[in-house]
């Protein structure tokens, strides 16, 4: 394996951690709309709950309705619930993307991780070859203090 420069995994890190970052503002985006999607399949559901109350106050009270009207309660309850099953199927859809882009999020997560422990590993291969350039310098420079005290003391 070619051993890559520090800037180079330095630049792979930084586009790795822009790319998690994005992946969680889509799965945040993608969350408030499910928030939205639920909320609306919640207010179809109170709907269709509160017009079959009221079709019960109706009965008990013993009220009678006409034809047209029965027909009508008998459409918008039908109306309701293809509402609440398309809605049903646009949650449905919502979550599926939702699982999807937390995979993306892990996924990036996983990689950034990957480059940065790289990078950790460069900065200390950085590190330890830097320590032995310096050693090598004071072992060169101690040899040649050692040799003029010799030379001195001849």
């Amino acid at each position: 394996m070619s051993k890559t420069n520090l800037s180079t995994v330095q630049s792979i890190f930084k586009f790795r951690k822009q790319i998690e970052e994005s992946r969680a503002i889509v799965l945040k985006n993608s969350k408030a709309t499910l928030s939205s999607e639920e909320e609306k399949l919640e207010e179809l559901e109170q709907k269709k709950c509160t017009m079959l109350s009221a079709e019960e106050n109706v009965n008990e009270d013993k009220v009678e309705l006409s034809l047209y009207q029965l027909q009508v309660c008998e459409d918008y309850q039908a109306q309701l619930d293809g509402m609440i099953v398309n809605q049903t199927s646009e949650v449905e859809k919502i979550l599926q993307k939702v699982e999807i882009d937390r995979d993306l999020l892990n996924s990036a997560a996983m990689d950034k991780k990957a480059v940065e422990k790289l990078r950790e590993r460069r900065v200390a291969e950085d590190l330890k070859t830097k320590r032995r350039k310096e050693e090598k310098v004071e072992s060169e420079i101690a040899i040649r203090v050692d040799a003029g005290k010799t030379r001195m003391v001849d």
